[in-house]
């Protein structure tokens, strides 16, 4: 008994000298987490944006009038995005490996920023269509308006056709009430409104025609929206005979705020309904996320660097 309790007493004192002086009796490392699907898309378009923040910012010293503060919005709006997705990927696990010293990129051209954005918007527009994670396709349909936003402005700038950013997947039908129901209403709601301005405006102005052009986008997107819910005239119908308008539709001014409000508006419902779409069945949303992203900037708002999203 007594030889046991000191053979085990010496292998005490063993271990206590092996890690008081530093060794360890297992060398082997540990395996980094290997990246998801979801994973892979978020890395890849916080890596396509610090490419537009690097390639913007290096351009910028040079830029004229015209193109400064678009440079400006992309590196900037790039920026957001980074942080909005979480920055680089760690996998927590420490190295023993220094990193290598980084190679200084190559400053592009203006026409081969324009290139870079482009397929980082249709990358960026497949990827929201296919992601596993919810809050993630969210995230990434916003930073796909906000980059498709950015393309068209950078090709004017240049004074070149806009290049393509069309998502891959074609547009597919969800069938689901629960993602229909807000742009059904949203739709609606805008519909109506602009058909007020319309009516209200005068005879062949310009504001008559632009405002009666969004009213019948809106009441056909909210007729489409109503079908792929299954709820088109029936009493699980969100669409209304009627809204709520500002009093004074007369001042250009109110009429202005309320454009941008309605389609800020319809932005905000596809986004929120990205969430609730299945994985292949987004690119519908996406688009309507796009086009009322668009149309807002078209009646007077401000670029934003996550369009659709809260503020």
């Amino acid at each position: 008994m007594r030889h046991a309790l000191a053979r085990t007493a010496l292998l005490v004192v063993c271990a206590v000298t092996l890690v008081g002086c530093g060794l360890r009796l297992e060398t082997s490392d540990v395996a980094p987490p290997s990246p998801g699907p979801a994973e892979l898309a978020r890395a890849r378009t916080v890596v396509d944006a610090q490419t537009l923040v690097y390639a913007a910012s290096a351009l910028a010293p040079a830029a004229d009038e015209t193109l400064s503060p678009v440079l400006a919005d992309i590196a900037a709006f790039s920026t957001a995005h980074v942080d909005a997705l979480g920055g680089v990927y760690d996998s927590g696990l420490p190295t023993s490996t220094p990193p290598p010293d980084p190679t200084p990129l190559p400053v592009p051209s203006s026409s081969e920023l324009l290139d870079q954005l482009a397929a980082a918007t249709t990358t960026a527009a497949t990827d929201t269509d296919q992601v596993d994670d919810p809050d993630l396709a969210q995230v990434l349909g916003s930073v796909t308006t906000a980059r498709g936003e950015l393309t068209a402005r950078l090709a004017e700038a240049l004074g070149v056709e806009t290049p393509s950013t069309a998502p891959a997947p074609p547009p597919s039908d969800s069938s689901d009430p629960v993602v229909a129901t807000g742009l059904a209403l949203a739709h609606d709601q805008a519909g109506y409104a602009f058909e007020v301005v319309a009516a209200r405006a005068p005879t062949g102005s310009d504001l008559r025609t632009a405002a009666q052009t969004a009213a019948e986008h809106h009441r056909a997107q909210a007729t489409v929206w109503a079908r792929t819910g299954g709820f088109d005239g029936t009493v699980d119908d969100p669409r209304r005979a009627q809204y709520q308008l500002p009093d004074d539709l007369d001042d250009p001014t109110t009429v202005g705020t309320l454009a941008v409000e309605l389609e800020q508006a319809v932005a905000q419902a596809a986004a929120a309904a990205l969430t609730d779409a299945a994985p292949g069945t987004r690119a519908d949303l996406l688009t309507d996320l796009r086009a009322a992203t668009a149309a807002a900037t078209g009646w007077g708002a401000a670029p934003e660097p996550l369009p659709g999203l809260p503020s």
